[in-house]
């Protein structure tokens, strides 16, 4: 993005600089540093992770219109300009209120409460894409509009994101992978326009999670590729050959 904050533009040459020669260790924690998991790393270590991972989950108006409230936000601006870290973001996103499925799911509880998921929903991306569905595209837009709110409010306390939106598609469980690569590259790059050019949120570094080459949305709209792996409870081994895998995904420096 040439228009990205003097920030953002400081943080990628940071990780770029580093890159190869340093690993950033980061935790997932909806709390930051007043987190039980931050607080058990620096009990342990003596320091805290240099990396928060966070969700945008709960201030789509998709979830917040049943009863949802983020804050991660907050912690956000607070670890990058208090602390000093950076911030990681994914977005687990609700499918529209409309097209969730009633009762409750396999471990009892509310479907809506994983509206992400494709089991628990009815929605197809597909078809909104292709404008068979103008509602459900108009409701798309509306949650793109109430996440972007959050980015401008990060990017306006100076705070850059590591932005990881539509991850693990190729997997199929979340709404955006279910039908198909093309579906899912057609979102992923309206969801780039929108963000970038429609609402000006220039604090974004793009971290690409899909998992799979075909679904490779292209060189102009990822800045990282990465990778989810779950090699089970305990398991230490080296994961270098997801390392090799990610690397064949563009012959372009990523």
């Amino acid at each position: 993005n040439p228009n990205a904050t003097a920030e953002t533009k400081a943080l990628f040459r940071f990780l770029c600089d580093n890159y190869g020669k340093k690993i950033i260790s980061g935790q997932v924690c909806d709390y930051g540093v007043n987190g039980p998991e931050f607080k058990a790393i620096k009990a342990e270590t003596g320091k805290y992770p240099a990396m928060l991972g966070l969700d945008m989950m709960d201030y789509a108006p998709s979830r917040t219109e049943l009863g949802a409230k983020g804050s991660s936000v907050d912690v956000a601006i607070d670890f990058s300009n208090k602390q000093g870290g950076i911030v990681n973001y994914c977005w687990h996103w609700n499918a529209p209120t409309e097209y969730l499925k009633d009762g409750k799911d396999e471990n009892g509880n509310p479907r809506w409460w994983g509206g992400f998921y494709t089991r628990n929903s009815t929605f197809d991306i597909e078809a909104v894409m292709n404008g068979t569905d103008p509602e459900g595209k108009g409701y798309l837009d509306k949650d793109i509009e109430g996440i972007a709110n959050q980015l401008n409010r990060l990017q306006e306390a100076g705070v850059p994101v590591l932005w990881r939106p539509l991850h693990e598609a190729s997997g199929g469980w979340f709404w955006w992978g279910a039908k198909g690569a093309d579906a899912y590259k057609k979102l992923y790059k309206y969801l780039h326009d929108q963000l970038t050019n429609k609402y000006g949120c220039h604090n974004l570094i793009w971290v690409w999670n899909g998992q799979n080459p075909d679904w490779y949305p292209g060189d102009e709209y990822v800045d990282i590729i990465g990778e989810d792996i779950y090699p089970g409870e305990k398991v230490y081994a080296s994961q270098s050959g997801r390392f090799l895998k990610a690397l064949s995904y563009t012959d372009t420096r990523k």
